[in-house]
């Protein structure tokens, strides 16, 4: 969460000051926060070299094809603070919203690990069972949660896109964040008189998973292959979220309209706010299963705490 947090800062700091007509360089040699504090010289010293910002952002690992693409496009096109306050906006929602489920997890964690270490420590005074059983139990479920939370995230990154797409909640969630990554790019790409090849291409580079960036790689071949409309080639091979969505309409009344750019950037943030509405519900509703998940887990100990006993007594009439 903290680097979303910086990337906001420091983008919005740069479009400030190149604003203010500060030159890139001096820009970077600015003070700056977080990681950024070691990342921003070390950028300096490679424009001062002769490379442009967009080269320098793609040897440093913290930033990603999405930015380097974007800040290429601003380069190219003169809209560099644009692009800068853009991003600066992006991290600041991103950065928003995970903060909104980190805590809200906190507390059904807190009561999932105070229970634990309750009933480990009634175990302990009621001598139900060896004093290493109970505190390798206790390792095992303060360290549950955590190694769940590993667990998914491993599987995200090897679970294909293809599938990840497919999935009821996750692969709707990913379709918007992917769609408005991509019409973002391409509405300023457009927006600044970049060909309609070189931004459908810069478009599907800023695509974060593997699936996506190959469909829209495809457009952008089809549209330099045939010379067609970016709105056929969108059609060609389109998907079944697309198809149910609206992007198909927008795209088509925009094309003959004349505004393409501006219907890119509509979309963007229809699909944003989409996906920032369904992470909303996502940080209510996890809670609320682990809470419940947790009471559950209660009450199963407290039963099975009262039924050792009852077994004792019946033991002993």
């Amino acid at each position: 969460m903290g680097v979303f947090k910086d990337k906001s800062n420091f983008y919005s700091m740069m479009a400030t000051l190149l604003e203010a007509g500060v030159s890139v360089p001096g820009a970077l040699q600015q003070p700056h926060q977080g990681c950024f504090a070691r990342i921003a010289p070390r950028l300096a010293q490679q424009i001062l070299a002769g490379r442009q910002l967009w080269e320098a952002v793609s040897s440093e690992s913290v930033f990603t094809p999405f930015e380097c693409s974007l800040l290429k496009v601003g380069e190219y096109s003169g809209m560099l603070p644009n692009i800068l306050r853009s991003l600066s906006e992006w991290f600041a929602t991103q950065h928003a919203m995970r903060s909104r489920i980190f805590l809200s997890l906190l507390y059904p964690l807190f009561i999932y690990h105070f229970a634990v270490v309750v009933f480990a420590f009634v175990s302990y005074i009621g001598k139900t069972a060896s004093h290493s059983a109970i505190l390798m139990n206790l390792i095992v479920l303060c360290l549950l949660p955590w190694l769940l939370l590993l667990v998914c995230k491993v599987l995200s990154k090897l679970i294909p896109g293809a599938v990840l797409n497919a999935l009821p909640v996750v692969g709707d969630l990913l379709f918007k964040l992917e769609t408005a990554f991509y019409f973002k790019v391409l509405g300023l790409s457009l927006g600044a008189g970049v060909s309609a090849f070189n931004s459908l291409s810069l478009s599907a580079d800023c695509c974060n998973t593997a699936f996506y960036r190959k469909r829209y790689g495809k457009v952008a071949d089809m549209v330099k292959t045939y010379s067609c409309p970016i709105t056929e080639a969108f059609n060609k091979d389109i998907t079944f979220r697309e198809r149910q969505s609206p992007i198909p309409a927008l795209l088509a009344s925009a094309e003959v309209s004349g505004s393409l750019p501006d219907a890119c950037e509509r979309i963007s943030k229809m699909q944003l706010d989409a996906a920032t509405l369904r992470l909303a519900v996502l940080s209510k509703a996890v809670p609320t299963l682990l809470y419940i998940g947790t009471c559950v887990y209660i009450g199963y100990r407290i039963i099975m705490f009262y039924k050792g006993y009852f077994d004792q007594i019946k033991s002993l009439l």
